[in-house]
């Protein structure tokens, strides 16, 4: 593997290939460090399914984040004072608990990052709440993002893509 440099700090003139390695090294943990630190991508697809006494969110997750929140409201405003923020984990859906019938929300869902980064609220979306003798046909879930996974050897991230079923009889 061909060395790479860091821009403005020549790799000729070290003491050792051990400081040059040293200084490559701190350039890649540097470079990982922006990237971690970078704003995640919005979710999409958001939608709202209104079920007896609650309410039904889902949407598609970004490929960058590393958790969700949904944040509801009784306005459609996110500086209302009613806002609430709930942390949904990696989940592509959340049920809001409402316990009334008629009840209406507005709804909204951001990409969040471990390190505090915050992606643009997607919504609002307005959901009222059923009573408890509606038939609701559950909806279709929202596409799904791609599925990253960690390469041990390499220390890289690879997407991975679904391609339909897997045999569970193949070994």
């Amino acid at each position: 593997m061909k060395p790479r440099g860091i821009p403005e700090v020549p790799l000729t003139g070290w003491p050792s290939n051990q400081h040059r390695d040293l200084i490559i090294n701190l350039r890649e943990q540097l470079l990982q460090l922006r990237q971690r630190q970078a704003v995640p991508d919005a979710p999409t697809n958001l939608k709202g399914t209104a079920q007896a006494f609650s309410a039904l969110i889902q949407f598609t997750r970004s490929a960058d984040a590393d958790y969700y929140e949904v944040l509801h409201a009784i306005k459609p405003n996110l500086t209302d004072p009613s806002v609430t923020s709930v942390d949904i984990g990696n989940s592509a859906s959340w049920v809001h608990q409402v316990g009334n019938v008629g009840i209406a929300n507005f709804y909204w869902v951001r990409a969040r990052k471990t390190t505090g980064a915050s992606s643009l609220e997607v919504g609002p979306i307005a959901v009222t709440t059923l009573g408890s003798a509606a038939g609701v046909t559950p909806p279709a879930p929202p596409p799904p993002a791609n599925i990253l996974v960690l390469d041990k050897s390499t220390g890289r991230v690879i997407p991975y893509e679904l391609a339909g079923p897997r045999n569970l009889n193949h070994v």
